[in-house]
């Protein structure tokens, strides 16, 4: 089967589902990678609890700078704690880079109710936008600091 015999196909399983229609667009899509769906990241509670812990190793409760744009090996000069974190979340976890972080990880834990992230003012971003600064939640921070997962 060709890959259009194939899309056609999956849309003939039933031609009003609006699901199978979603996935043959989005397979489609010439822009298929760079919408920001967090469709790859898995947690467990270890994992999460390990990659929240880096974060509030260096900052706590505090507010911290977020570079903007990809890293590109020049690293912005008031964001030292945000490379500091990286360093932390990859010693605890293993995993993230200064891309990965800002751009998955920081964006899950917002949905998450775990991560709020702010604009140049200093206003909540929910959603989309040019992100300056992060601080972890006080549910973050209950979490990390309570004895049990059940306080």
């Amino acid at each position: 089967m060709t890959p259009r015999e194939i899309l056609d196909a999956i849309i003939a399983i039933n031609p009003d589902n609006a699901f199978l229609r979603y996935i043959v667009d989005r397979i489609q899509d010439d822009n298929y990678r760079g919408l920001h769906i967090s469709q790859h990241n898995r947690y467990d509670l270890e994992r999460l609890n390990h990659i929240l812990s880096g974060i509030y190793e260096v900052v706590e409760n505090r507010q911290f700078r977020v570079p903007l744009g990809d890293d590109e090996g020049t690293r912005e000069a008031d964001c030292g704690e945000y490379y500091r974190i990286v360093d932390a979340v990859n010693r605890r976890a293993g995993i993230g880079t200064i891309n990965s972080l800002k751009k998955n990880f920081f964006v899950d834990f917002q949905r998450m109710g775990l991560l709020d992230r702010f604009d140049k003012k200093g206003s909540p971003i929910n959603g989309r936008g040019h992100v300056y600064y992060a601080q972890l939640t006080k549910d973050a921070i209950s979490l990390l600091t309570n004895s049990s997962i059940i306080e």
